[in-house]
């Protein structure tokens, strides 16, 4: 099967072009055109150059939807740079990861939860676990959910879970600098679970696009944890995620005692890519830091 029918996606001009790069390439050219199509995928952050396609690729022929990263990732693969270390996850809608294969780049599935129907507050409730509506309902007896802006304070109740499992907290510069970034776009939202004599039991951190509301980090006081406030949070950003996006997507975990966590509130287990390479040097290093990290604890 070979490119006999243009993709809605790209004008007839431009489509001409792209074969008859393809052309040039398939006759053994050495070229290196500049690209003809520029594709933006929002809910993956990733700008696309297209600037051929194969006339004769078979794989390829049944593209005519945004699947178009494949033609993408099919021409220009060779030109995704030797990197010594890279690490990076995929959204959901991104599933085409042969160039980075191709180009000696290994890639392997995770897993999110994703609810993908807001609409009902009454159907997101009976979706939850037993044990998930019983936290909720004691947590609302106590304590009091506030939408704050208060970063210093989130990172601080953030960090203790991370204290109590005996690993190195994130960086708060990171934190800093995407809390920036969301504020300015107005696209995030930070949640206290506060009790009367306003102690923090628990914070979560949720971002938002223009279709789907991630829960991009949470924690809680270890010393407060029977509180259910966790539980809390996480339905209350669901809540407020109904009223401006059309997807709550749980960022995912690996971890098992996370991953129990999030299932319990409904959600479809939905795959993601992660991409990687590391070099020989590009390990060692990765090594070095890792250790590091741990000696300074």
């Amino acid at each position: 099967m070979s490119w006999t029918s243009r993709p809605s996606f790209i004008d007839e001009a431009s489509f001409a072009q792209l074969l008859a790069n393809g052309h040039c390439t398939a006759g053994g050219e050495d070229i290196d055109p500049v690209p003809v199509v520029k594709l933006f995928t929002p809910d993956a952050n990733a700008t696309w150059l297209l600037t051929e396609i194969d006339p004769d690729d078979e794989d390829l022929g049944e593209t005519s939807r945004l699947r178009n990263v494949a033609v993408e990732g099919h021409v220009t693969w060779r030109k995704l740079p030797a990197v010594v270390v890279f690490h990076q996850n995929f959204s959901t809608s991104f599933m085409n990861c042969l160039p980075f294969i191709w180009a000696g780049y290994r890639a392997e599935f995770r897993y999110t939860y994703q609810l993908r129907d807001l609409s009902s507050e009454q159907a997101l409730w009976a979706g939850l676990a037993g044990n998930i509506r019983r936290e909720i309902r004691k947590a609302t007896r106590q304590l009091e959910v506030r939408e704050v802006t208060d970063v210093d304070r989130f990172y601080r109740v953030w960090a203790k879970t991370f204290e109590r499992q005996g690993v190195a907290a994130p960086d708060r510069r990171r934190l800093e600098r995407i809390d920036a970034a969301c504020a300015k776009r107005d696209a995030r939202t930070i949640l206290f679970a506060c009790d009367e004599a306003d102690q923090v039991h628990a914070v979560a951190y949720t971002v938002r696009d223009r279709r789907t509301t991630y829960y991009l980090m949470g924690g809680g006081d270890p010393h407060l944890r029977t509180s259910g406030a966790g539980s809390l949070l996480v339905w209350e950003a669901i809540r407020r995620a109904s009223a401006d996006s059309q997807v709550f997507d749980f960022e995912g975990s690996m971890l098992r005692p996370v991953e129990r966590f999030f299932r319990a509130f409904g959600g479809r287990q939905t795959p993601y890519p992660h991409v990687s390479r590391a070099t020989r040097v590009g390990g060692v290093a990765l090594t070095i830091r890792a250790n590091a990290k741990r000696w300074a604890r």
